[in-house]
C-alpha cells in the first residue's frame, strides 16, 4: 500500500501501534486458515475454507484494511487459486468460492473504500484485476465439479464477472434446489442487466413458472416471483 493512493487519515492510523498490532492478529488468523485448508483431513480443511469464507465477510472498519491488502495480494491470489483448482472436496471448495465471491462484494466495490481512496480509479483497476484473477478459476471448477453446493457459488461469480454463463448455471440449479432462490434474487437484482441473454430470460421464466407451480413454500415463491420480476425488466 503507497502513501499516495489513500487519504491522510488512513496513512496516520495504519502508521499506529493500534493498527500495527491488529494486523498481526489478522494475519496469523488468516494464515492459520489458509494451513488448514492445506491439511490432508476434510474436517480440519472444512475448518479452515469456513474461516477464509468468515474473514472474506466480516465486519468492515479501517482494520479490514489489513485483510483488504492480503486480499488483493498477488502472491496470496496465486495460492488461493492452487487451492481452488486442486480441492476436490465440494464441501471445502464451495467455502473457497464463498470467499472468492465476498471478497468483491466487501473488499473491492463495498462504497466504504471510497472513502479511503481518492479517486474511484483504484477501485474500478482492483475490479478489473478481480476478474481478470477469478474468472479462470472459475472457468476450469465449472468443468471439474459436479455439486450443486459449487456450481452455485460459480455461478455468482460468473454473474459478477458479466459473463451469461452464469444464467445457464442458475437455470439447470434453481428446480434442483428451489431453496437457492432466496441467494439467487440478489444476484440477478445486481447483474441481470449486464448479461442476461434473451434466450436466457426465456429460459428462467420458464423455469421460475414450474418452481412457481410445484414449490408451495411462501419465501421460495416471494424469491422466484422477485426474480421474474427482475428478469423481466431487463
Amino acid at each position: 500500500m503507497f502513501k499516495e493512493d489513500i487519504s491522510e487519515r488512513v496513512w496516520e492510523y495504519i502508521q499506529s501501534e493500534r493498527y500495527k498490532k491488529h494486523a498481526q492478529i489478522m494475519l496469523a488468523d488468516i494464515n492459520t486458515a489458509m494451513e488448514n485448508v492445506k491439511a490432508t483431513d476434510e474436517a480440519t480443511q472444512i475448518k479452515g475454507a469456513k474461516r477464509l469464507s468468515y474473514l472474506s465477510r466480516c465486519e468492515l472498519g479501517m482494520g479490514s484494511l489489513v485483510l483488504r491488502e492480503w486480499f488483493c495480494d498477488e502472491i496470496n491470489r496465486v495460492e488461493l487459486a492452487d487451492m481452488c483448482c486442486k480441492e476436490s472436496s465440494s464441501k471445502v471448495l464451495s467455502k473457497l468460492f464463498s470467499t472468492l465471491k465476498f471478497i468483491h462484494s466487501r473488499y473491492i466495490v463495498h462504497p466504504m473504500w471510497e472513502d479511503y481512496f481518492f479517486t474511484l480509479e483504484k477501485t474500478k483497476e482492483d475490479e478489473s484485476n478481480y476478474i481478470q484473477w477469478v474468472l479462470p478459476i472459475v472457468e476450469e471448477c465449472h468443468q471439474a465439479s459436479v455439486s450443486i453446493d459449487v456450481q452455485i457459488e460459480i455461478a455468482g461469480i460468473f454473474a459478477i464477472c458479466r459473463d451469461s454463463r452464469a444464467w445457464d448455471i442458475f437455470n439447470e440449479i434453481l428446480p434442483k434446489k428451489s431453496a437457492y432462490c432466496s441467494w439467487a434474487t440478489l444476484t440477478f437484482a445486481k447483474y441481470a442487466k449486464y448479461s442476461i441473454t434473451e434466450r436466457q430470460k426465456i429460459d428462467m421464466t420458464r423455469t421460475l413458472e414450474k418452481i412457481l407451480e410445484k414449490v408451495k413454500n411462501p419465501s421460495v415463491q416471494r424469491c422466484a416471483l422477485e426474480i421474474k420480476t427482475t428478469i423481466a425488466a431487463v
